[in-house]
């Protein structure tokens, strides 16, 4: 397994970036992630329990991952007329389409 730390200037345009390594034994695929200005907040397990999930305050960027068959649930505040958009950036996984 590798272990890399990604450090992102201040001023970098938001946006999906991809990282790959290079070895002498080539190329890697490619592994997307995300530049945003928003706060963001790792995924804590347990929260498949709707009445144990966690509380978010939006904005936020939740980092994390969603196996074939698990549940995530988060809680928030929102008002009613708000718009809220949910993304979701899935790596190759066949599971994830």
């Amino acid at each position: 397994a590798l272990t890399a730390r990604v450090t992102v200037a201040p001023d970098a345009t938001p946006g999906i970036r991809e990282l790959r390594v290079v070895t002498s034994f080539g190329t890697s695929t490619a592994f997307p992630f995300e530049v945003t200005t928003q706060p963001e907040t790792l995924e804590t397990e347990p929260n498949n329990e709707v009445a144990k999930a966690p509380e978010l305050k939006i904005p936020v960027t939740v980092s994390g991952q969603i196996a074939a068959g698990d549940l995530d649930s988060y809680r928030i505040s929102a008002r009613k007329g708000e718009r809220l958009v949910f993304n979701g950036l899935f790596v190759d996984d066949p599971f994830a389409r």
